[in-house]
């Protein structure tokens, strides 16, 4: 046969994208073998300088070409006359990086033997990572409840394990290659796997594929992302839920189910127990504040007959009593008068947590605060304190007489725990703090020691005497009450002898409920 014959062929050789080339083996001699024809597929193929490798060795051009045995299966192909499947293979060439291919060797004519390589690179990689994948979820299979599938984008099932905590769900049961009723039969390796290579339409019965179709759908959008989905059997009354999440070439699906029915349940008694708690609460609180009120309105009136006729009596009586009828007297009125007070602070904080108010409104501070401080002007005057506010302060959303209520609450301590002899100090500032705003009231009075930052917001705290500094220790526990209302704390920072910061942070958007 002459060249003309081969010159006939390479024409539409040239037009393909495989690598397609022509050795010639001349005599016995395997690793004898020169090219006699590559077509310019080749140079991205197997990395040929397709000018300069015609008449050459294969051994000068490509050594892996010897080193792997395939001039072997070249000679054996001149030898038979019959096409040799190679199948996938490593190939590192000279200009080329490692990558996989897959080549047929094919009689031409003579000592002419073609050879046609494609490139696979890609495939493999995805079965390599298939494989993996396969690995792990075979080893996780082993210690969850759960069904793993593994599938192609096309929905064909790769593997199924697990899942031995399914239930009985007859829509899993329907058939004999379907997952049955108590567990999903191990399918990981053909032939031994009854529904590898089936697509997941014939395994799983058309309920159940249309949910997770959908969910696999939605998991191979770009970009890949983890799809949650849900199903429920009506015939068994079982739920289940699951997950279904691509790798990122979009190659592999990997889906998750579990059955959630006792989970599912368990949830539903929990949230009827809570519902049912925070009725009765809400009917206790309800009573308690129907009880408080009667209360005070029953303790006030005696109260206030002791404090008006205590008063009508040591007038009455002026100049008549002894020191000693004077001194026990004053001890009665005094005594009713901290009584009433300490009622009053009692039924503030138990409503600070219980009466619903409007809507917050839009409180300027620069106009807010002057007015709440009218309210203290007596004491400030008698006191003749010096109170400096901080200029251009923001513009909040709150209940004004909340906010009224617990800077009165902070001015008045800074007033009342000035250095004796000394004249109060106080300064009153407010800014933004990324996404709250904080409202301080600092003074240079007697301070506190540190260890009892927290222990002064409690009820009936005091770290004073009533003698010392007059009070019922409810005021800062009615201010922390109030500001976590909106979902804020208040923070406090003293040094004896130094003087007090209080730090009320409010949050600028409010929880959609408050408590």
């Amino acid at each position: 046969m002459s060249s003309n014959r081969l010159d006939t062929l390479t024409p539409a050789w040239d037009l393909l994208p495989e690598g397609i080339f022509v050795v010639k083996l001349a005599g016995s001699n395997p690793a004898s073998l020169t090219y006699v024809y590559v077509n310019q597929a080749c140079s991205e193929v197997m990395g040929f300088d397709t000018s300069t490798v015609i008449g050459r060795h294969v051994s000068e051009v490509s050594p892996a070409v010897i080193e792997g045995g395939f001039h072997l299966q070249i000679a054996k192909v001149k030898e038979t006359q019959k096409t040799i499947e190679l199948g996938v293979f490593p190939y590192q060439g000279t200009l080329v990086s490692r990558r996989w291919l897959c080549a047929s060797l094919f009689p031409i004519f003579g000592d002419y033997v073609g050879v046609c390589a494609r490139d696979v690179s890609e495939h493999k990689q995805n079965e390599i990572e298939r494989d993996h994948l396969l690995d792990r979820y075979r080893a996780l299979s082993s210690v969850v409840p759960d069904l793993l599938l593994v599938l192609n984008k096309d929905r064909i099932l790769l593997a199924c394990e697990g899942g031995g905590e399914l239930g009985r769900c007859p829509a899993f049961s329907k058939e004999p290659n379907r997952v049955p009723k108590c567990h999903a039969t191990r399918m990981l390796n053909p032939p031994h796997n009854p529904c590898a290579g089936k697509h997941l339409r014939e395994v799983f019965p058309a309920q159940f594929f249309n949910v997770i179709d959908l969910a696999i759908r939605e998991a191979l959008m770009e970009p890949p992302k983890a799809c949650h989905f849900t199903f429920h059997d009506d015939e068994s009354h079982l739920d289940y839920e699951g997950r279904a999440a691509a790798t990122e070439s979009g190659e592999i699906v990997v889906t998750i189910l579990r059955n959630v029915t006792t989970q599912r349940a368990f949830e539903k008694e929990l949230e009827d127990r809570v519902a049912r708690r925070t009725s009765d609460l809400a009917q206790s609180n309800y009573e308690l504040q129907q009880f408080a009120y009667a209360a005070s309105h029953d303790l006030r009136e005696p109260l206030h007959k002791i404090t008006a006729f205590g008063g009508r009596l040591s007038d009455h009586l002026e100049g008549q009593l002894d020191e000693k009828g004077q001194q026990y007297l004053g001890i009665l009125i005094n005594a009713s008068s901290r009584l009433e007070r300490l009622i009053d602070d009692l039924l503030d904080y138990s409503r600070a947590g219980q009466l619903e108010e409007a809507a917050p409104v839009e409180v300027n501070l620069n106009e807010f605060i002057p007015l709440v401080l009218e309210d203290l002007s007596e004491r400030v005057l008698e006191t003749k304190a010096d109170i400096q506010i901080a200029t251009e302060l923001p513009t909040l959303w709150v209940h004004p007489s909340r906010l009224r209520r617990v800077l009165i609450n902070l001015v008045s301590n800074a007033l009342k725990f000035h250095k004796p002899g000394g004249v109060p100090q106080v300064a009153i500032n407010s800014w933004v703090d990324g996404d709250s705003f904080k409202i301080s009231v600092q003074d240079q009075g007697i301070g506190f020691d540190p260890k009892f930052t927290d222990h002064i917001f409690h009820v009936f705290t005091r770290l004073h005497t009533r003698f010392d500094y007059p009070g019922t220790g409810i005021g800062l526990a009615l201010c922390r009450r109030l500001v976590e209302r909106y979902g804020g704390s208040i923070e406090a920072l003293g040094k004896p002898g130094e003087g007090t910061t209080f730090t009320v942070i409010l949050p600028k958007v409010f929880p959609l409920e408050m408590p």
